[in-house]
């Protein structure tokens, strides 16, 4: 069953405007953002930018039932149709002991080229 016409024109506006030439992309996304000498990528600050222009809640802030629907929601539009290449398993020294991580680097696309972002989930390790 196709999703309801507005979670598809959703989806189709989201692909559009991450689809923008890079130039213009850090036009609208606003001077670098510049931490320890790393600079954020572009796509990930005009990411983070249309969620503000949007006002879209962050997951963290929302009620526990809420918030996963709009992880689930926001994975549909970000992730929709790309295929993972690898998943790592990793462990990292946390302050109550070590968490587990899990890294998803994208796979190559229809267009045959990879996908620049990659995933990363973190749970305490048991």
């Amino acid at each position: 069953m196709a999703p309801p016409a507005p979670a598809r024109l959703e989806a189709a506006a989201f692909r559009a405007l991450m689809a923008l030439p890079e130039p213009l992309m850090r036009r609208l996304a606003g001077r670098p953002v510049v931490l320890d000498g790393q600079v954020l990528d572009v796509e990930t600050q005009w990411l983070l930018r249309l969620k503000e222009v949007l006002r879209e809640a962050s997951a963290e802030t929302l009620p526990v039932e809420h918030g996963r629907r709009a992880i689930v929601r926001q994975s549909r539009l970000a992730g929709s149709g790309l295929p993972i290449g690898t998943v790592e398993d990793l462990r990292f020294p946390g302050a109550e002991g070590p968490l587990a991580a899990r890294l998803y680097t994208p796979g190559r696309g229809s267009a045959g080229r990879s996908a620049r972002r990659c995933w990363c989930s973190c749970t305490a390790a048991g």
